[in-house]
């Protein structure tokens, strides 16, 4: 992946510009790695956990673990609050890289502590016995839910296979400039700052919301040419044509994380002549992308994820042969040199060697047209993905059952039913348990439940009635 020499070959091109305006080069990144692992010893035998932000400081320590060969256990920092404990426990990692100073007594105690900028480097003095399998770079988070998040262990060759493939069809290069608008602790927010600063790249660092304006004075100011988006990113800016103003330098705009309405993508098109408009589909599993279609070339396309990224290939079951089409979907497999080694729940995890054929099941249901475009018609299972984030519907009502409510995902929002009455204190519970947006969750008052000849209850039967309530 990352090379102190692949990383000089861009010398004295801009890397990396701050909030404050302040530009780094590629030297300047390379003299902060050499000073941090003069501070700390990274080396193929240690862990680290690292608390993602949007900072100049998370950059350097994610390419120096990266350069050096340390595994990375990447989480956000809402999550790692949560689950520290338990991913210390169960990982015993040999640096914690925190922007947040936590008591975590079982691991701080008779150990070193440094400082670097904004985080926090908490140094474990005995090391870990167990053999590593040497593939393994980082370790990022596949779970929504609440509870420790199960991780996808992702490889140099994973890293590299798909950085290569987004540089290509995306047409990134030197000139090509960025603006962090996602959590890098999110496999599509880790993979905008690989592919940028892997082609020598300008990378805009950025730690406002869309909706300050602080983040649009940083756009304009930087002449940002590259936006890259989630769904309700993209409703929010065609909404407040305040913002859209502050797009003039942008050629391309990507959006991944779930669905985008048609309405909001035909604004787009209209309301930008000439821009790239690419639609792209991913998991974690994957490194993310797997999959992207061009909307500025393809208009007509305006429902489909796209083919398959170059080096990829997304097809069905070889055992099925029956008609595959819109009223039969079946499940997508993807196959790619992006596609991780395994799951990992703890240390002994870490030794093992690869559990599958460089294939996935993706659990989501499709089909493809005859010019070989990709089409979902839904999930296999109740687990679905909003902006980004992986959520669990049976788990949402699991966690919140007292209140009797009943999860039904569509058109990237999810509806919370129920014959009682739903709080708004209910409703923002939900939004920060499951990292959701408000504006995702709808409530909706039931007057029946229906239910299926198993007594269970018929979610498709309950997605058609809110579908003609709100017509």
């Amino acid at each position: 992946m990352f090379t102190l020499a692949h990383i000089k070959k861009f010398n004295n091109n801009i890397a990396i510009i701050n909030d404050n305006n302040f530009e780094y080069t590629y030297s300047n990144i390379i003299k902060e790695i050499k000073y941090l692992r003069n501070k700390i010893s990274l080396s193929e035998k240690k862990i680290a956990v690292l608390v993602s932000n949007n900072f100049f400081s998370f950059i350097i320590i994610y390419l120096s673990c990266l350069i050096y060969k340390t595994k990375i256990i990447i989480i956000n920092e809402s999550s790692f609050k949560i689950n520290h404990k338990k991913i210390i426990e169960n990982f015993k990692p040999d640096y914690v890289f925190s922007t947040i100073k936590l008591s975590v007594s079982s691991f701080l105690k008779n150990n070193y502590s440094h400082k670097y900028k904004d985080y926090f480097i908490f140094e474990k003095k005995k090391k870990n016995k167990i053999k590593l399998n040497n593939e393994i770079a980082i370790l990022l988070p596949t779970s929504g839910s609440t509870g420790v998040p199960k991780f996808a262990c992702l490889t140099y060759e994973n890293l590299i296979s798909n950085t290569k493939s987004i540089a290509s069809y995306l047409n990134i290069n030197k000139s090509s400039s960025t603006i962090t608008s996602l959590d890098p602790g999110y496999s599509y927010g880790l993979s905008i700052i690989n592919s940028h600063l892997y082609m020598g790249s300008k990378l805009v660092i950025n730690r406002y919301s869309i909706l300050d304006m602080n983040f649009w004075k940083l756009f304009k100011t930087n002449k940002v040419k590259f936006f890259y988006t989630v769904p309700l990113m993209c409703e929010i800016l065609f909404k407040n044509k305040t913002f859209v103003s502050n797009l003039k330098s942008l050629s391309t705009l990507c959006c991944a994380g779930g669905y985008l309405e048609k309405r909001v993508k035909l604004n787009i098109l209209s309301y930008f002549k000439r821009i790239n408009f690419f639609i792209m589909y991913g998991q974690t599993e994957a490194s993310p992308r797997i999959s992207y279609v061009n909307l500025r070339k393809y208009p007509k396309k305006f429902d489909s994820i796209g083919r398959s990224i170059k080096g990829g290939k997304l097809f069905f079951s070889p055992c099925t042969n029956e008609i595959i089409n819109k009223k039969n979907p079946k499940e997508l497999l993807y196959s790619g040199k992006n596609v991780m080694l395994y799951y990992a729940n703890n240390l002994k995890d870490l030794s093992k060697k690869r559990s599958n054929k460089y294939t996935i099941k993706t659990g989501d249901l499709g089909f493809k047209d005859s010019e070989n475009f990709f089409y979902l018609t839904g999930r296999k299972n109740r687990v679905t993905k909003i902006n980004g984030v992986r959520i669990d519907l049976d788990q949402i009502e699991k966690d919140f059952n007292v209140h009797n409510i009943i999860c039904i995902y569509f058109a990237n929002k999810i509806f919370l039913c129920s014959k009682k009455k739903i709080s708004q204190k209910t409703k923002y519970q939900i939004s920060n348990t499951y990292n959701l947006g408000i504006n995702n969750l709808f409530v909706y008052k039931l007057k029946s439940i229906p239910f299926n000849t198993n007594n269970k209850i018929d979610y498709v039967k309950l997605t058609e009635m809110i579908k003609n309530g709100l017509r």
